[in-house]
């Protein structure tokens, strides 16, 4: 067992380590959690594959204290947020934020916003408490 963050590359040095490096810091900037760090690790799952691998110890279910933060939605979210960080980060690509929610208004001047469906009936009660009418359709 243990608490915190790890992240595992099959070597020290290549584009695995890059990636692994990236992800690392990136994750552990994303959530307060104590950084283990990158370490090297002979596992399958790193050595017998023809592209750059890692493995993300995101937490550990046997220690309370990662237990009770790794099944909160915030957790999950933040831990998302800083894998695609790290991974754009060593690919040098434009990271961008998969939660951000982008409002599209239509030709007839309806603003339409696509949230997550736990989260419509909270925005449609913020929207109507800012004084606008709103309501909550679900699309197939």
């Amino acid at each position: 067992g243990g608490v915190g963050i790890e992240t595992f590359s099959l070597g020290i040095t290549g584009q695995g380590r890059k990636l692994a490096n990236a992800v690392q810091a990136a994750v552990v900037n994303s959530i307060p959690a104590i950084d283990r760090g990158v370490k090297v690790a002979n596992f399958t799952v790193l050595a017998y594959t023809d592209m750059p691998a890692i493995l993300i110890e995101g937490g550990f279910v046997d220690n309370a204290v990662d237990a009770a933060k790794i099944v909160t939605e915030d957790y999950k979210r933040k831990f998302v947020q800083g894998v695609t960080k790290g991974v754009c980060t060593a690919t040098e690509t434009a990271w961008k934020d998969v939660y951000a929610v982008e409002p599209v208004v239509d030709k007839d001047g309806y603003l339409m916003v696509r949230v997550l469906d736990s989260k419509a009936d909270e925005v449609v009660k913020q929207i109507i408490a800012m004084g606008y009418a709103c309501k909550r359709i679900t699309l197939p």
